[in-house]
């Protein structure tokens, strides 16, 4: 399965399906999200950014994830993708990402029939090109670099377990500003775009 089927599996959570049978919606009155009050330290790098967002996938910590994207973050997705579903835009917004993130890292669903995601697991985020600035007109300024992806998402558990398998490339682009941190004069850098150009 490929980053575009996964996107779609995790967009059906908030646009596409009901909440009885949606795969990531938490239980009526359950909480969504994990990861407590995790507060990450600032990312200084692109390679510390691109490790907290391992972590944060490994950990389903939903909290995380909000701290390293930037508030104008965007997932471009694929042509296939806007025709197959009939989605609106070529891309989804913080405020979608977020939530879908959220309901999918909650893994409580809300349902019997369908399991929710149980764990998340990063195998390989190899990167293929140095980071540079980005010549894209949706993400100027900001930092670029293409990496090999490979993360499976399990689901159920037991006999009924399953997995769905993410690999190919996705361009990462990354934001800057200057903060103050342990008294120095840092660059912080958070999320800002993605796009998949992975398999399928």
């Amino acid at each position: 399965m490929d980053f575009k089927r996964i996107t779609i599996l995790l967009a059906a959570a908030v646009f596409l399906v009901s909440a009885a049978g949606c795969i990531f919606s938490p239980e009526e009155g359950g909480e969504v999200g994990g990861g407590g009050d995790t507060t990450l330290a600032p990312a200084l790098t692109e390679t510390e950014l691109m490790e907290q967002m391992v972590e944060v996938y490994e950990d389903m910590n939903y909290r995380g994830y909000t701290q390293i994207l930037d508030p104008d973050f965007k997932m471009i997705l694929k042509p296939e993708t806007i025709s197959e579903f009939g989605l609106e835009n070529d891309y989804f917004t913080y405020a979608q990402d977020t939530q879908i993130m959220e309901k999918m890292f909650s893994g409580n669903p809300a349902g019997e029939d369908v399991p929710g995601i149980t764990s998340i697991s990063v195998l390989h985020l190899i990167i293929m090109t140095p980071w540079d600035t980005s010549q894209n007109t949706e993400f100027p300024d900001a930092r670029y670099a293409k990496y090999d992806v490979h993360f499976e998402f399990w689901q159920g558990s037991g006999e009924a377990r399953q997995k769905m398998t993410v690999k190919g490339e996705i361009e990462f682009y990354l934001s800057s500003k200057t903060i103050t941190y342990e008294g120095k004069e840092r660059l912080q850098f958070k999320m800002v775009g993605q796009v998949d150009r992975t398999e399928g």
